[in-house]
């Protein structure tokens, strides 16, 4: 792999959308920072995240959300009326201390962090507006697996 694909990898949002079987799509979102981008501190340490997305068909109902929407008697309404499509996500963002050397606790710097999580959206538009929902349920520290992910990329790319 060469310096330019790395940093392309690196430094970018990439997304990618799949082509769509049955009409459904899948997308990936990778992220990750730069600190000689946007200058120090523009990211509130935020370092590096992941969401990889299922995205239901157009006007389909999967079968996990059909009770979520008994409940709701807005999004029922706003459906009727709008084109819709439902997605799911498993993702994970990370966010570092600026000063990394140090592994003790620095009470003046973000400590390290991660989040794991699985998102449900809707999305709706009609004629005259659209609207979106998304909820995201997560757990952090380390039943994120911010550590091991962090280092496993860590190694995988030779740095430390």
């Amino acid at each position: 792999m060469n310096s330019y694909s790395l940093i392309l990898i690196l430094f970018s949002s990439i997304l990618v959308m799949a082509e769509p079987m049955g009409g459904r799509a899948f997308q990936l979102s990778v992220e990750n920072d730069s600190k000689n981008l946007g200058g120090p501190g523009s990211d509130q340490a935020y370092t590096n995240g992941f969401k990889i997305t299922s995205i239901y068909p157009s006007n389909e109902i999967p079968d996990w959300m059909k009770t979520s929407l008994e409940l709701s008697h807005p999004l029922q309404r706003e459906l009727k009326k709008s084109k819709f499509n439902f997605s799911l996500s498993l993702g994970q963002q990370l966010y570092t201390p600026q000063n990394i050397s140090d592994k003790n606790l620095i009470t003046n710097d973000r400590p390290y962090a991660a989040w794991l999580f699985l998102s449900t959206g809707a999305y709706m538009k009609n004629a005259s507006h659209s609207h979106s929902i998304e909820v995201s349920l997560g757990v952090v520290g380390p039943e994120a697996i911010g550590e091991k992910v962090q280092n496993s990329f860590h190694s995988l790319i030779g740095t430390s």
